[in-house]
């Protein structure tokens, strides 16, 4: 490979160096060209403070990892041993299910050991968890684009005929491609149902239903009325409970925590 310009100019053995990554691993420089596209490239998204070093270092260690990532350039790609890879890079072993991952990231978050409640936490950073089944299935498939089309750069054709949108891109209507992040509602319609049975008013929103009031109580259902209903003032009335001293003179130990996940929390493992 040519590379570089006048004193600087020099040419690269690209053949020397996938000969050096196979001492690592058999088929391990196949394999990388789909741990990029995975990762993170020019064409996809990389998973959120995620890096390349760690998880290529698994990857390097790993021959069932290998295989994953070499399914991506085929049309029967490994979904379960790569959801296992990815949740891997949010430090759970021995987890192939993507939602259990992303539940054990909330818990992980929120202090909690198995079912019970750890700490208060103000504010939840939604981008520590990891991702969700379906936007998980459209990133790998926007993944295996990449690969193939990078596995076939000299082909006349790169694209072997392979249409975009049925591998998680949509046409936005001005002859550009832009991710499709998931298929189907964001939310359960159940969560739905709920919401809108507990904003339903009378009179355009001047009145609110008495079982809902003594859910909010009457201050908040005061402010829900007039549309100025906020969850701060809830936040705020927590906060001086925990400043409150008990009947017996001994203060809450329950003290609020205004922080959500630490920067060290990720080298927790659970």
């Amino acid at each position: 490979m040519d590379f570089g310009s006048g004193n600087n100019r020099r040419l690269i053995n690209v053949s020397e160096i996938g000969r050096h990554i196979e001492t690592k691993q058999d088929g391990l420089s196949k394999a990388i060209v789909g741990f990029r596209a995975l990762t993170g490239c020019d064409f996809t998204s990389c998973f959120y403070r995620k890096g390349k070093a760690k998880p290529l270092e698994l990857l390097e260690n790993s021959q069932q990892y290998v295989q994953c990532l070499s399914s991506l350039c085929t049309n029967e790609m490994d979904i379960r041993g790569l959801t296992s890879f990815v949740s891997r890079l949010y430090r759970f072993k021995a987890i192939s299910d993507i939602k259990e991952a992303r539940y054990k990231s909330f818990l992980k978050i929120r202090g909690c050991k198995g079912k019970t409640a750890g700490k208060k936490v103000k504010k939840i950073n939604c981008s520590s968890l990891s991702l969700c089944e379906k936007v998980l299935l459209q990133h790998l498939l926007r993944s295996q684009y990449v690969y193939m089309l990078w596995i076939n750069a000299l082909e006349l054709d790169p694209t072997m005929g392979r249409c975009p949108t049925n591998y998680g891109w949509k046409n936005n209507g001005n002859g550009y491609f832009i991710p499709h992040w998931f298929n189907g509602e964001s939310l359960p319609q159940k969560v739905n149902t709920d919401d809108e049975k507990i904003a339903e008013t009378v009179d355009e929103g001047t009145e609110i239903r008495e079982d809902d009031a003594e859910n909010y109580g009457d201050h908040d259902a005061v402010n829900f009325i007039e549309g100025e209903y906020d969850a701060d003032t809830d936040i705020e009335e927590d906060l001086n409970v925990d400043d409150m001293l008990f009947e017996d003179g001994e203060q809450s130990d329950d003290a609020w925590s205004d922080d959500s996940e630490s920067e060290d929390d990720d080298e927790d493992t659970i």
